[in-house]
């Protein structure tokens, strides 16, 4: 409640200040007479290529008069000043200084950014990491406000001293955040910080020293509170160090980068000749919080800091929106402004940025298709792993299945899993927790992935869970909520190294099939237990044939052959061809993760949504999007599909289709040359952003096409160390290339019986396809 308030006090104080600085500032600046700017009677800052008062140069008079043009009044200055102890006479127009006015348009559009990022990551993030960034972004957000009073009102330039030393005061209370530290000595340096702004306010309102000193002494004092402040957040140590000084350093480079920079850029233009030190604030003030804020500010990133692949690249594209944005405000004011009026250089600027922003937009969803790719590894593992959990096995066989499969991807040697119930599980790594345990409380107000990284160990309510984790050599604890209730935690031990943003989203989903696991599991024995497990699968496997086609329709030019084979009595796998219109048949395959009453109640909903929007003449990308959609966002379980879609056009002769991290189609050709139709696409029910483009093939006559499931590859013989696999399907075929459809469909069939029926353990479908 209290840093509501104080955030709120906050949000109150820049409205005030916004209201008493920005219109007279506006009003001011367009009249402002110099090509410097004035920090008490030194001009300092230079506004124009080439000004024409000097560098630090002392004002001493200025007369006004006003000269008559054709239609507007100048008011030309005779102002008198000393530099090196040589006097000067100059003489400054004043009407319409747009540099002056565009450096209050900067000054007020970068506060305004600044805390927009703050109450951004106050609503998005209920946790202490919010806290450091909304304090830092408030301080700089106060202070670009003053520099607008600083340079054109006049009105509260004495609360600058003050207003400036929040900014360390703000770094140091990030510090001592992360720094376990004596209470005694953090009021001290609250008290001193805040001693040194209100001393030098008092000189500036007492006349006790030039304003210009003031300013110049506390610039210095400043950046000493800076380096002072880094040096205690990176150089302390303690038993986690390598994992601390990692995470300090990344929220360092966030706060540096998102806040103090852009305010540095400004400040130093003050002090030393910059003339580009307006736009560089403005480029790194536009691009650094977008990026932090979508990146290393998202949760658990950051103990994460081996992979910032995909945050590091978000943040080049940032930097060249930022400057194209920059060069675009720069042109537009150079070589625009006389032809336009502000408020269509203004309203063309935004119609820019939103533009560049869709296209960044674009490039960020075509990054996380890209990573997706290159990392398949990790959806294939989820793939496997949602098999396991469908395996007739008992839980502790499943549970180290699962411990293999993480080994060999992540080197991870042990996992456990602490569910919220009282059912007494067989497996020692499954910990029963109690709704108001210390872990839940905890877990239930920090809705996070937390590593061994993300602890801010001065936090008293924190230690009992870290001495829990330390304790039990706990490295990674991801939280799984459904419909936004803590149901339990999964506990990664034993990796030896730091975890990288992809590992980490990884088990994130890993710790969603876990928790499946483990809910199959107590249901599974209760269902055997009441002894009505064969009676529903009696009623789901009757339900479910009458799911699939009797008959293949006959006039699209197509022969179909299909053999399907349940490994229960239920099946995971789907099949389905679905007339469309006159000309176009709709030909559906689908491998649904696990087997039993999850996946037919799946594979019921599958049916549904795929033949309720074909018949209402969807795009088949619409009809996967919406299928990815349901099993992300509506459905609470954690099943997978893998699934392709062709809607055949016999007119044309062409298949539009998408595959959905399904096996790739075999194509023989008529010429008896066999290839795999290319184009994969993400598989269903991972990613709910996920975007599923169509490709295209122009079948000629007598060509053939079959789909089939990875029930038929991945047989295993386990005596011999024999998989069934692709090389054996493309034996039968390469026998069979001469032969009608029906043939080849019955050799893959007999080859599976040869292989030997006793080694099923997964659902088989295989559709042939002869096209007329």
């Amino acid at each position: 409640m209290k840093k509501r308030i104080l955030f709120y006090i906050f949000c109150i104080l820049y409205a005030v200040m916004l209201i008493l600085t920005v219109p007279d500032g506006y009003t001011n600046a367009v009249t402002y007479p110099f090509d410097r700017l004035l920090i008490g009677s030194t001009f300092l800052y230079r506004l124009h290529d080439t000004p024409h008062a000097l560098f630090n140069a002392n004002l001493k008079a200025c007369d006004s008069k006003s000269l008559q043009t054709d239609s507007n009044t100048v008011t030309e200055w005779e102002c008198i000043s000393t530099i090196n102890n040589t006097t000067i006479k100059q003489n400054f127009k004043s009407n319409n200084n747009t540099i002056a006015l565009w450096l209050v348009l900067i000054l007020t559009f970068s506060s305004i950014l600044l805390i927009a990022w703050a109450a951004g990551i106050y609503y998005a993030r209920k946790d202490m990491f919010a806290d450091l960034f909304i304090l830092i972004a408030n301080a700089v957000a106060l202070n670009c406000l003053v520099y607008i009073d600083l340079f054109f009102v006049h009105r509260l330039h004495g609360l600058y001293p003050f207003l400036s030393c929040l900014i360390p005061l703000s770094l140091f209370y990030i510090v001592f955040m992360l720094k376990e530290s004596n209470s005694l000595f953090k009021k001290s340096w609250y008290m001193v910080i805040l001693s040194i702004g209100i001393i030098l306010s008092g000189t500036v309102y007492c006349n006790i020293l030039p304003f210009e000193k003031v300013y110049q002494l506390n610039g210095a004092i400043t950046i000493i509170l800076f380096i002072v402040a880094a040096a205690m957040l990176v150089l302390k140590h303690n038993h986690r160090a390598r994992f601390l000084i990692k995470r300090n350093i990344v929220v360092a480079f966030a706060i540096v980068a998102g806040g103090v920079l852009p305010f540095w850029i400004l400040l130093a233009g003050t002090y030393y000749d910059m003339q580009a030190s307006v736009l560089l604030s403005l480029l790194i003030t536009i691009a650094i919080p977008v990026s932090i804020g979508n990146g290393l500010l998202a949760n658990y990133s950051l103990g994460s800091v081996a992979n910032l692949e995909k945050s590091s690249i978000s943040m080049v594209v940032d930097i060249i929106i930022a400057v194209v944005i920059s060069i675009g405000l720069f042109y537009i004011y150079n070589f625009y402004s006389i032809l336009l009026s502000p408020p269509i250089i203004i309203g063309l600027f935004l119609v820019i940025m939103l533009i560049i922003l869709h296209i960044r937009m674009l490039i960020i969803r075509a990054l996380d298709d890209i990573i997706f790719l290159k990392n398949d590894e990790y959806s294939l593992s989820l793939q496997r792993i949602a098999e396991i959990i469908t395996w007739p096995k008992n839980l502790k066989e499943k549970l180290d299945a699962i411990e293999n499969e993480l080994k060999t991807l992540i080197k991870i040697k042990k996992i456990s899993y602490a569910i919220i119930d009282d059912y007494q599980y067989d497996d020692g790594r499954i910990i029963v927790l109690n709704d108001d345990s210390p872990l839940a409380t905890f877990f239930k107000t920090r809705n996070e992935t937390i590593t061994s990284a993300s602890f801010f160990s001065n936090i008293n309510y924190e230690k009992a869970v870290e001495e829990y984790i330390v304790h039990h050599g706990i490295e990674a604890c991801i939280p799984v909520y459904i419909n936004e209730s803590l149901k339990g935690i999964l506990f990664v031990h034993n990796k030896g190294d730091y975890f990288t943003s992809l590992e980490l989203n990884f088990l994130s989903m890993l710790a969603l099939q876990v928790h499946q696991l483990v809910i199959n599991s107590k249901a599974l024995t209760e269902y055997i237990n009441s002894r009505n497990y064969e009676k529903e699968l009696d009623l789901a496997s009757y339900i479910q044939v009458r799911l699939f086609p009797k008959k293949p329709p006959e006039d699209y030019g197509i022969q179909f052959s299909i053999y399907s084979r349940p490994y229960l009595k239920v099946t995971g796998d789907y099949y389905d061809i679905i007339p469309v219109d006159k000309n176009r048949v709709a030909v559906v395959i689908a491998d649904i993760s696990g087997h039993g009453l999850s996946a037919a109640m799946i594979l019921s909903a599958t049916s549904a949504i795929i033949n309720g929007m074909l018949k209402e003449k969807k795009a088949i990308d619409k009809v996967v999007a919406e299928l990815n959609h349901f099993l992300t966002i509506r459905y609470t379980g954690f099943e997978l599909i893998t699934l392709f879609i062709g809607l055949y056009n016999k007119r044309t002769r062409s298949m539009e289709y998408i595959n959905a991290g399904h096996i790739a189609p075999l194509v023989i050709s008529n010429d008896k040359k066999v290839y795999h139709l290319e184009g994969r696409s993400k598989i269903l029910g991972v990613d709910p952003m996920a975007q599923y483009y169509s490709s295209r093939y122009s079948f000629n006559s007598e060509d053939q096409m079959i789909l089939y499931t990875d029930g038929l590859t991945d047989l295993y013989n386990s005596n011999s160390d024999i998989t069934f696999g692709e090389d054996s399907l493309n034996v039968i075929l390469n026998h069979s290339l001469t032969k009608p459809i029906e043939e080849k469909i019955h050799a893959i069939t007999e080859g599976i019986v040869a292989f030997g029926q006793e080694y099923i353990k997964d659902d088989i479908t295989v559709i042939g396809m002869h096209f007329d």
